[in-house]
């Protein structure tokens, strides 16, 4: 029997070797989330609970498997490290990667210049991207001289309008008609 001190010591280490592991499948979801979706990011929580596994289950056994938990530990720095750099890997995952974060760029630089106006307060937008990133621009607006505010405020103050086509679908309350632009071109009544 192991004595009181030895076991409290284990103890303490078991739970700390959890925590780290919760953090580390946890930090691991959170990646893939960020760089891509919640189904890359599950996937990559579920590795790395494997990982956890396999390494908990070579720290153990009794006769100390050095080796074969060098092996574990060596194969989940690699692992990590293609979770954490998936553009290094691949020219497809760092387009993919690069169109997402552009896309998200784009949202937010959108939501800061239409929540700073109330004019602004019926605009919506969404973002699809393939190769490229487009942004729909979509609502209602005032009068004509905020739609053309609108236009411009967006491309003096948003950087994402150089590396994204943007198309406007804006109906003006004023004259009840719908204005459709595309990237920088006027605005054509329909």
């Amino acid at each position: 029997m192991k004595p009181k001190k030895q076991r409290l010591r284990f103890s303490l280490l078991s739970q700390l070797l959890g925590l780290a592991s919760i953090a580390f499948v946890i930090s691991a979801f959170s990646r893939g989330n960020y760089l891509i979706n919640t189904g890359v990011g599950t996937t990559y929580a579920v590795v790395a609970l494997l990982i956890v596994v396999l390494i908990a289950s070579a720290i153990r056994e009794t006769p100390f498997p050095k080796l074969r938990l060098t092996f574990f530990v060596l194969f989940s720095i690699l692992v990590c490290l293609a979770f954490a750099f998936p553009m290094y890997i691949s020219f497809d995952l760092r387009s993919l990667v690069e169109t997402k974060s552009k896309a998200r760029d784009a949202r937010n630089q959108l939501h800061a210049v239409f929540s700073e106006d109330s004019a602004f307060a019926n605009l919506s937008f969404s973002t699809t991207h393939r190769k490229i990133v487009y942004v729909e621009i979509s609502g209602t607006v005032p009068n004509r001289a905020d739609l053309d505010r609108v236009k411009q405020t967006v491309y003096e103050r948003c950087d994402f309008v150089e590396h994204c086509f943007v198309k406007w679908r804006i109906r003006v309350r004023s004259d009840l008609r719908m204005y459709i632009a595309k990237n920088d071109d006027a605005f054509v009544p329909q």
